[in-house]
């Protein structure tokens, strides 16, 4: 029946063909219904018959997995030590404080007062601080932060 319909059954292969050609799609997204839906209307085009739901599942699963991966592997490769080092340090919190520096950076500017404009102006400084100066500027905002 498949035959006269002009129509193949979804076998192995076609996870492997279909996991190849869904990875530049999940690496531009996360999200898994927009996966899926590409996933099907690519399998339609190529006159596939979809699978079960799972099989579509596993497969975008897969897809974003890897993705995620290659997104971390082509982020980090070009780091070197002192740039992972400078990372590290926003991520470490200060004893007695809840939250790291760079969650600090990313608060929202809170109401409209004198003290929090501050606070943003000094969150923008360390943002926009150039790398050499970055960890005095961000040391000097972060222990305002910190009083």
């Amino acid at each position: 029946m498949f035959a006269r319909l002009g129509l193949k059954a979804f076998e192995r292969a076609h996870l492997r063909i279909m996991l190849e050609w869904l990875m530049p799609l999940a690496m531009q997204t996360t999200q898994g219904i927009v996966l899926a839906k590409a996933v099907m209307d690519e399998l339609r085009a190529r006159r596939i018959v979809l699978p079960a739901i799972r099989v579509l599942e596993l497969l975008c699963a897969e897809a974003a997995t890897r993705a995620q991966r290659e997104v971390y592997r082509l982020l980090t490769v070009p780091l070197v030590d002192n740039h992972r080092a400078a990372l590290d340090r926003l991520l470490t919190t200060t004893p007695g404080k809840s939250m790291s520096l760079l969650t600090w950076i990313r608060q929202p500017p809170g109401e409209p007062s004198g003290r929090s404009l501050l606070t943003h102006i000094d969150r923008l400084k360390v943002v926009r601080a150039p790398e050499k100066w970055r960890t005095s500027c961000v040391c000097r905002a972060y222990r305002r932060f910190k009083d």
